[in-house]
């Protein structure tokens, strides 16, 4: 498949990861997951790697679909303890969220990671849909579509994906295993 960075991944913090990377992961997928909104289709694909100094870790990444191209918008370094051998990407996913993840808020739902799900809310305020909970300190890289429909008075929350990371936790992480595996 071909793929094209998005801006939010050339300006991400996750410039470490290359070209060939991103190629070998999606040429060879160990799982992946589709899912729309409306017409727009996403895609999250996982891959394991072993370095030349035989240290296992995975990729992860999210992109939209569009004709033949996928745009992608976050690529992850996955810590070999949040992957599910046996379960799907999702649970992968939200392993890697309940470690890196801030909270976001959807309505009455608190959580770190909502993907491909409805909601209700009470009222809507464009700016208040989904709300993370971040400190002032740190930095965060957040992904978050949605669509919100109403029917009758209520309100719906159609979400295709929301998180929030706090890249500060994730590259104390982060930095001491890419030293390891380059």
């Amino acid at each position: 498949m071909n793929y094209k960075k998005t801006d939010l991944l050339k300006n991400s913090f996750n410039k470490l990861i290359k070209d060939y990377e991103i190629k070998d992961t999606l040429s060879n997928p160990l799982k992946d997951f589709s899912f729309k909104l409306d017409e727009r289709e996403f895609s999250l694909t996982l891959s394991q790697k072993k370095s030349e100094i035989g240290i296992n870790y995975n990729f992860l990444i999210y992109g939209e679909k569009i004709k033949d191209e996928l745009n992608i918008s976050s690529v992850f370094i996955i810590p070999e303890e949040n992957v599910d051998e046996d379960g799907t990407i999702l649970t992968t996913f939200t392993n890697f969220m309940e470690q890196f993840g801030n909270n976001l808020s959807v309505g009455e739902s608190k959580r770190k990671l909502f993907i491909y799900e409805e909601i209700p809310i009470n009222y809507y305020n464009p700016n208040k849909v989904i709300s993370a909970e971040v400190n002032r300190n740190d930095d965060f890289h957040q992904n978050f579509l949605f669509k919100v429909k109403q029917e009758k008075f209520n309100f719906i929350v159609q979400i295709a994906l929301a998180f929030c990371i706090n890249t500060k936790k994730y590259n104390e992480w982060l930095i001491p295993l890419q030293r390891k595996i380059k």
